[in-house]
């Protein structure tokens, strides 16, 4: 544009460039952690916390058949959020049993038909249950708080953030004369090496 130097356009990038990445740091430290314990299993960010009984609550028991649905409309009743986990479903003429998950946090609801009277216990996740959760939370956690799912959508910018960090990164090192020779061939021969492992994953498998 006219009258805007080239000076001032690299300090806008530059400016840019470093808010994004503080943008992005705590998506890119739960990325970090979370793939560390993926593939090595720390610890330390594996320990689960220890079972709570819960208060027994008695309520008013919904006349449903559809297991799902029953376990939402006890978990509204007893103030609990999350995903149910229908795997976990037991039913008989006598009592319901499920279990209910968020991130930090699973529950174990038992529901007595006869007596209307619902025993939960809960356990907390290990930290690194959450940010493995928080790695890759992509859709909406039923009942939650909208500060906990307007995650994915930070989760979401971050990623084309740091899209547009790599390119505007690459485009600020262009311009060193000094590195660009050897920073080009370090960069093409990862670039290379990546690309000929991807294809070679996608035919041998």
């Amino acid at each position: 544009m006219k009258g805007i130097s080239k000076g001032y356009i690299r300090r806008f990038v530059i400016k840019i460039h470093a808010y994004l990445g503080l943008f992005c740091m705590p998506y890119l430290l739960i990325f970090g952690l979370s793939s560390l314990n993926f593939n090595h299993h720390i610890r330390v960010l594996e320990s689960a916390g220890e079972e709570i009984p819960e208060d027994p609550q008695t309520i008013i028991i919904p006349e449903i058949d559809e297991n799902k649905d029953m376990a939402s409309a006890i978990n509204d009743s007893s103030s609990i959020y999350g995903w149910y986990l229908p795997w976990t479903a037991v039913r008989d003429s006598l009592q319901f049993k499920y279990e209910t998950s968020k991130m930090g946090r699973t529950y174990r609801t038992t529901v007595h038909f006869e007596s209307g009277k619902v025993d939960i216990v809960s356990w907390r996740s290990s930290f690194g249950q959450i940010i493995k959760g928080l790695h890759g939370l992509g859709e909406e956690m039923p009942g939650a708080p909208i500060w906990i799912n307007l995650w994915q959508y930070y989760q979401d910018l971050s990623v084309y953030s740091l899209l547009f960090w790599v390119v505007t990164g690459i485009w600020l090192w262009l311009l060193k004369k000094n590195d660009r020779i050897w920073g080009s061939i370090v960069f093409i021969s990862l670039f290379i090496f990546s690309i000929l492992l991807m294809i070679y994953i996608w035919l041998v498998g």
